[in-house]
């Protein structure tokens, strides 16, 4: 226990409240994100990732899809990629994604991905930042969902060793 209170005390409420206001606002509308987002930067992304022969595969689509609340995603073999005009271009794949759709997607409690696939912090998986919560997949099989609220009431506890920023 002590080790995954280690893990989550980890995030500072900065960085927290930065992955927060960048999420995309529920205000932007589809019609505007097609000209406000450019492709460039989903084929940038999709290159830096392998393109066809990386994670995320060939693509399934070639147009941008309605993703909903403002988001607009390509959808690929082995993964997506998420976009919105003000809130950036994102990745998701892996046991994070399967996980993630079957939470509800961008519209089900976690949100849409605010941040890129990152390291776990065992060094053996993935974790991503999404709207409402960090989802992260420990290389077992299993993925675990932390609340933004959840962390920061680890951190107010009296179980967390380090002091409130």
């Amino acid at each position: 226990m002590k080790s995954r209170i280690y893990d989550l005390t980890r995030f500072s409420i900065l960085s927290i409240m930065v992955i927060l206001l960048s999420a995309c606002s529920p205000q932007a509308q589809m019609a505007s994100m097609k000209q406000a987002v450019p492709q460039k930067a989903v084929q940038d992304l999709y290159s830096q990732m392998g393109g066809e022969r990386g994670i995320l595969g060939a693509p399934v689509s070639t147009a941008l899809e309605d993703a909903g609340n403002g988001w607009g995603m390509w959808h690929y073999e082995r993964g997506r990629i998420y976009t919105c005009a003000d809130g950036g271009t994102f990745e998701v794949y892996g046991a994070i994604l399967n996980e993630w759709l079957g939470l509800g997607g961008g519209a089900g409690p976690i949100g849409y991905p605010v941040g890129h696939p990152q390291d776990a912090f065992n060094g053996k998986g993935k974790r991503q930042a999404f709207q409402h919560a960090i989802l992260e997949w420990k290389g077992d099989g299993q993925v675990q969902i932390f609340s933004y609220l959840s962390l920061l009431n680890l951190i107010d506890s009296k179980q967390s060793p380090y002091p409130r920023p």
